[in-house]
């Protein structure tokens, strides 16, 4: 491979490097990537979105929210962002439910902010 191709390290080709190698088991790998293409391209809902999928994987829900929201922030027509933060809340209540206060307590607190 010759050419701009064989050194795109553009949005979706990182996005799809992390992609690969979460799914190798690696996610704290991923997660380092999915991150870099954040920095590297903040503005860009797609790596927000990518991150914020990391992060739930990872459990830190709070991470995938204030993802999320970053997303929603740039543009607010993403429904998919916004359904999202719904079902994130929704995990607050059943963090409550299961007696884990502190986290329910934690994800309510980052819905808010």
């Amino acid at each position: 491979m010759y050419g701009r191709a064989a050194y795109d390290f553009g949005e979706v080709a990182l996005v799809d490097v992390a992609n690969s190698v979460r799914s190798s088991g690696s996610l704290a790998d991923a997660l380092r990537l999915y991150q870099l293409n954040v920095e590297m391209v903040p503005t860009s809902t797609y790596a927000l979105r990518s991150l914020a999928g990391g992060s739930l994987a990872a459990g830190d829900t709070a991470a995938a929210i204030a993802s999320y929201e970053r997303a929603l922030a740039i543009n607010q027509r993403l429904e998919r962002e916004g359904e999202a933060i719904k079902n994130l809340s929704y995990l607050s209540l059943i963090a409550r439910d299961r007696g884990d206060y502190d986290l329910s307590l934690k994800l309510n607190r980052d819905i808010l902010d």
